[in-house]
């Protein structure tokens, strides 16, 4: 069945404010079965049902098992890479919303949240698919409503905090900074032009490259937070970790 998306021109004015609430579409299919998706009434030869596409992109208690909240975020990305036209269509609308708002230079914290989940989600079906991670799989599962799946992502996630929690003490016999969640993995580095650079290895199992433009530089800067400027190693850890 060819999904077609009819969207009125008034429609777009509503996407502006999706934060506020769930919008309430119509699902019409014609008499030869075709579905299209409106804000307005269906036309006379069509059949009707309404839909409500959820528009809270930062709403991390939406779903809760084993001490873990699922964003609805992730159930909407979820939903869509199982092929489900309504959450296909929440995704697209929130992806022209929030890839508005960056060309206009502005920045919302619901998009800054949908981002980060679309990024975590991409990486999780990339490390289940072609990594067979049993934690990513296990992750996706849950999302997806498995409670078992659930129960095993959270012993996974707990047997990567003790793995990570050795590396820590590794680092700090060999005087290396550490934080929470973060621990410096390769020492500064001489750099092109005279600038250092060390890398941060996140609880996530994922690395970030500090940069300093000098050794005399106080001024730190990282691979994943574009221009920003943090003057202590733990905030530009923490702050890179949690991008990355």
């Amino acid at each position: 069945m060819k999904l077609k998306i009819v969207l009125p021109v008034a429609f777009f004015a509503v996407l502006i404010s999706m934060a506020a609430g769930a919008q309430s579409l119509k699902k019409c299919t014609s008499a030869d079965g075709k579905v299209t998706y409106t804000d307005r009434e269906c036309v006379a030869a069509a059949t009707a049902s309404n839909v409500n596409v959820s528009a809270g992109v930062a709403s991390p208690d939406s779903t809760k098992h084993a001490g873990t909240a699922i964003s609805q975020n992730m159930k909407t990305l979820y939903a869509c890479d199982q092929g489900k036209e309504v959450a296909c269509f929440t995704k697209e609308m929130l992806d022209k919303r929030c890839k508005s708002q960056s060309k206009e230079g502005t920045r919302y914290s619901d998009c800054e949240a949908y981002g980060a989940d679309r990024n975590k989600f991409r990486e999780l079906v990339s490390s289940c698919k072609n990594d067979n991670r049993e934690g990513a799989c296990a992750t996706l599962s849950c999302i997806g409503g498995d409670n078992n799946a659930c129960d095993r992502m959270k012993d996974a996630m707990g047997d990567r905090e003790k793995t990570h929690g050795k590396r820590i003490e590794a680092a700090a016999r060999q005087g290396l900074p550490a934080g929470k969640g973060w621990f410096m993995s390769q020492d500064w580095r001489d750099g092109a032009n005279g600038s250092k650079a060390a890398i941060v290895t996140c609880n996530a199992n994922t690395s970030i490259v500090l940069k300093k433009q000098s050794s005399m530089d106080h001024r730190i800067l990282t691979s994943v937070t574009g221009e920003a400027v943090f003057l202590s190693i733990d905030e530009a850890a923490i702050k890179g970790c949690g991008k990355a």
